[in-house]
């Protein structure tokens, strides 16, 4: 990505363009995982000099994913998607050997002081 985004519209944007570069017709497909690196707070966002940014399109994004958020937290998770991702999805993810969430969660994290 040219800028930092927590946005699943990029994500999904960036993620469609690379699977149509290695997708070939007639070939058994694979799944893949994803893994993301170099994460970075949003307050901490820094801009590309050459790629224009609207804090305005930015902030509107904002708001959709917290609506979004808060429709999956209320009505149960993936009550609400995007549509790129399926709606009749054939296999789920294997969850069995999921770690506690204080392993993935940094509020989680205890806090040792000497």
């Amino acid at each position: 990505l040219d800028i930092a985004s927590n946005d699943t519209t990029d994500l999904l944007k960036a993620s469609l363009t690379l699977t149509e570069q290695i997708f070939k017709a007639h070939t058994p497909l694979m799944k893949a995982g994803v893994i993301f690196q170099n994460l970075q707070d949003i307050e901490h966002l820094q801009k590309h000099l050459l790629v224009s940014y609207s804090d305005q399109e930015s902030e509107k994004k904002k708001r959709l994913m917290q609506v979004i958020d808060k429709i999956n937290c209320n009505y149960g998770q993936g009550s609400i998607s995007w549509a790129i991702c399926g709606v009749n999805q054939q296999w789920k993810m294997r969850q069995e050997s999921l770690g506690p969430s204080s392993t993935t969660r940094i509020e989680k994290i205890p806090i040792v002081k000497a």
